[in-house]
């Protein structure tokens, strides 16, 4: 790990982006409390999963965090004849009065996941126009020739915009490999994928400190009243029901080679 002035550089050294990203994100806070605003460059890491993970910290003290990573080349702009970006999420936290984060915002740049994509295949089942489209650019319903193709970026063109800058922070200014470059994530051909992220940490304090903790009590009231709410601001506990077989297959593989739980 290396700082300079405001900045932060971690190699992730080919592995998970999350111990990189958990060591170097003391030092982004203490930057950003000093100087108003800091950033963190992570290099040649694998997947780093949900962003929202990695900005939460941020929030919980006290700033705004955001943070963007490049991924394998799955996705294009209407009408390419290749993928050209990867899903290339985007992450932001807002910090409340409460302590816990205010916003919460995580979401990938691609209209559908390449996972939804496979079980629409596997289950011989059409998608829907605007999710893929074939090898020629060309919009397709069937999942087999969308997955040979590309996915669509959320939006059209202005997704497509925001894939490409999230491209030109994750991974051309970190020094990462671009989506074209990247291996695949789900199997081992062709060595570590070496994707970036970057995260920005902005200190309110610094700025309109009174005014913003005003302005985000007048966003939560406004959403509640208009009856929405704001992303990652739900206000209550829910349950997740998780099918039994697949319960099952999740406990089996969390455990060791002789049959006993490795926590």
């Amino acid at each position: 790990m290396t700082t300079r002035g405001v900045t932060v550089t971690v190699d992730a050294r080919s592995g998970f982006a999350h111990p990189a990203i958990a060591a170097g994100t003391p030092v982004l806070i203490d930057l950003a409390r000093q100087a108003g605003l800091a950033a963190m460059a992570m290099r040649n890491s694998y997947n780093c999963l949900a962003l929202g993970h990695h900005v939460r910290p941020l929030a919980d003290a006290g700033l705004i965090g955001i943070c963007v990573s490049n991924a394998p080349a799955s996705v294009a702009p209407p009408g390419a004849t290749q993928a050209l970006s990867g899903t290339n999420p985007l992450a932001f936290a807002v910090p409340s009065k409460e302590g816990a984060p205010a916003i919460v915002v995580d979401q990938s740049m691609s209209a559908v996941t390449k996972t939804e994509m496979i079980l629409r295949r596997d289950r011989g089942e059409a998608i829907p126009i605007g999710w893929a489209q074939d090898g020629n650019g060309q919009p397709t319903t069937d999942a087999t020739t969308g997955l040979e193709g590309s996915l669509l970026p959320a939006g059209g063109r202005k997704g497509a915009n925001i894939a490409l800058l999230v491209e030109i922070l994750a991974a051309a200014l970190t020094g990462s490999a671009l989506s074209t470059e990247a291996s695949a994530f789900g199997n081992d051909e062709g060595g570590p994928p070496h994707v970036g992220q970057f995260l920005i940490a902005i200190d309110p304090g610094h700025f309109a400190a009174d005014r913003f903790c005003e302005a985000m009590d007048d966003l939560v009231a406004s959403h509640g009243a208009a009856g929405v709410r704001l992303p990652g601001h739900s206000g209550r506990k829910q349950r997740v029901f998780v099918d039994a077989d697949l319960w099952k297959k999740a406990v089996s593989l969390s455990e060791s080679k002789d049959g006993r739980n490795p926590c």
